[in-house]
C-alpha cells in the first residue's frame, strides 16, 4: 500500500495498493498526481523516502510548482556534493533546510503505523488466482 499524506495533521490524502514485489517508482507519479487532484493543486512539496527517488517523480513535481525533498540513493549522482542522502544508519546528510524538512516524513510513518494497528492493515493477506493448468 502506497499512502500520500499531509504531513500537518497525518491524515491520509490519496492511497494506491500494489504488489510488493514492485517497486514504488512504479507507482509514485499516479500517487503524486491523485494527491495533486484531491488537494486542488495545494500541495507544496514532496516529501519522500530515497525509494521514490526518480527523475520522472522530480519532473512531474516541478512542472507542477512542487517542492521535493526525496535522499538520493548511493548509486544515483555519485559526484555530486551538497544532495540530500540517507546512510545506512538512517542519518541524514546534505543541505540543512532539505534534512529539516526531510524530517517531517514521521509524520507519515507515524500515520502508516496506525493504519495498520487500527485498521489490521499489520496482517492483512491477499491470495491470487490458482495457477490453473
Amino acid at each position: 500500500m502506497h499512502v500520500a499524506a499531509d504531513a500537518k495533521s497525518e491524515l491520509p490524502l490519496a492511497v494506491i495498493t500494489a504488489p510488493a514485489n514492485e517497486n514504488e517508482k512504479k507507482h509514485a507519479s499516479k500517487l503524486f498526481y491523485k494527491a495533486l487532484k484531491i488537494t486542488e493543486k495545494q500541495v507544496k512539496t514532496l516529501v519522500a523516502d530515497s525509494q521514490y527517488s526518480s527523475r520522472k517523480l522530480r519532473n512531474h513535481a516541478s512542472a507542477n510548482g512542487v517542492r521535493t525533498v526525496i535522499p538520493y540513493p548511493a548509486n544515483q549522482r555519485r559526484r555530486e556534493k551538497r544532495l540530500l542522502r540517507v546512510d545506512r544508519y538512517f542519518r541524514t546528510h546534505g543541505p540543512a533546510s532539505e534534512r529539516r524538512t526531510y524530517k517531517r516524513r514521521a509524520a507519515v510513518e507515524r500515520m502508516n503505523s496506525r493504519l495498520k494497528e487500527h485498521l489490521n492493515l499489520n496482517r492483512h493477506r491477499v491470495r491470487g488466482l490458482k495457477n490453473e493448468t
